[in-house]
């Protein structure tokens, strides 16, 4: 059976970076910049560790934030919102887009900003934050998402901009003691391997963030991942994403879950917000950036592979979604000092 929330997910390429295990002892509060303008000049690796492409600009902002409480409380306040949540041991909390925010052990408790709490050099050796007046312990793992397709990501837009798992019964479940227990290790080890080690690790916490926020869903409300596990329209985007190299028609997919042509294309458009073969386009879309970005695949055969009978129609096709060739995009990606390059689709 194709499991497309699996096949989503794994198609979201993002890296992380995870700061360390934290222990902060009361009072303390920390502000988390909204984005690279909240910090001073100063901050940052040395000019001889950026490679030289990138020296000059300013470092990315993440695309999302992440911690696992593991032991005490913490209050979290994000701009933009007036009530602020609190956090205990056992929860896991997920910020998309990365807004600014603060974390503090009460509401009352002094905020300072990030930068001066937390060297540079710390950040480097993933040392969590270490401060506080010597009071009540609250231990966290924390770290940063990078989406490569942020502004497009189908799979973040149609999340809420917080993802809040809380603990079992007040107790932390096995699978994210185990998470943060494994990465712990290693970052204090941090051998060969241990940056994709701890990159995998981070995703299984998104995942699992994703995971929970999708069981919570009411059915018919209008949202692509719920739209995924509808009886009729799930099995046909399993079927445009398992197999989008098929010649595939509004028609064909309908036959697919026995539905009429009229019905589906309707209720297809409904919840997930665009007529099948528009959406069939972006899958294939998303494919050939996928295969442009990673290996060396002759423009043609690309072309084949997602459907499209010559690489002149692929090309038009491409170059219609992203302003550019796909030759143009290949060498843009493998060149990180050329302009910007264009998103991936979702």
């Amino acid at each position: 059976m194709f499991d497309l929330l699996s096949d989503v997910l794994e198609t979201a390429r993002f890296q992380s970076f995870v700061f360390g295990k934290s222990e902060l002892s009361a009072p303390w509060g920390v502000r988390f910049p909204a984005g690279p303008e909240e910090m001073p000049a100063h901050v940052g690796p040395p000019i001889e560790e950026i490679p030289e492409p990138l020296r000059g600009r300013k470092p990315p902002h993440p695309s999302g934030c992440f911690y696992a409480i593991t032991r005490g409380n913490c209050i979290l306040e994000i701009d933009g919102k007036s009530d602020p949540l609190t956090l205990a041991g056992g929860d896991l909390i997920v910020l998309l887009h990365a807004p600014g925010h603060v974390l503090r052990d009460g509401p009352t408790s002094a905020v300072r900003p990030l930068w001066k709490v937390h060297p540079f050099e710390r950040v480097r050796q993933h040392k969590g934050l270490m401060v506080g007046g010597g009071g009540a312990v609250t231990s966290l793992m924390g770290g940063a998402f990078f989406f490569q397709d942020r502004q497009d990501s189908r799979l973040v837009s149609s999340l809420p901009p917080v993802l809040h798992l809380r603990a079992e019964d007040g107790r932390i479940a096995p699978w994210l003691e185990d998470t943060v227990r494994f990465m712990a290790y290693e970052m204090d080890e941090y051998g060969p391997g241990s940056q994709t080690v701890i990159n995998h690790l981070a995703q299984i916490l998104f995942i699992q963030a994703v995971r929970a926020y999708v069981r919570t869903l009411p059915d018919g409300n209008g949202n692509w991942l719920q739209a995924m596990l509808d009886p009729e329209i799930g099995p046909a985007l399993g079927s445009i994403h398992h197999h989008p190299e098929v010649a595939w028609t509004v028609a064909s997919l309908a036959d697919t879950v026995a539905m009429s042509r009229s019905a589906f294309a309707a209720r297809f458009a409904s919840l997930v917000g665009e007529p099948p073969l528009q959406y069939l386009t972006r899958r294939r879309m998303n494919r050939a950036t996928d295969m442009l970005c990673e290996n060396q695949m002759a423009i043609k055969e690309i072309a084949l592979k997602i459907g499209y009978a010559s690489e002149a129609a692929f090309s038009k096709a491409f170059k219609r979604v992203h302003g550019v060739a796909p030759g143009a995009y290949r060498r843009g990606v493998l060149r990180p000092d050329s302009a910007s390059i264009p998103p991936q689709l979702p």
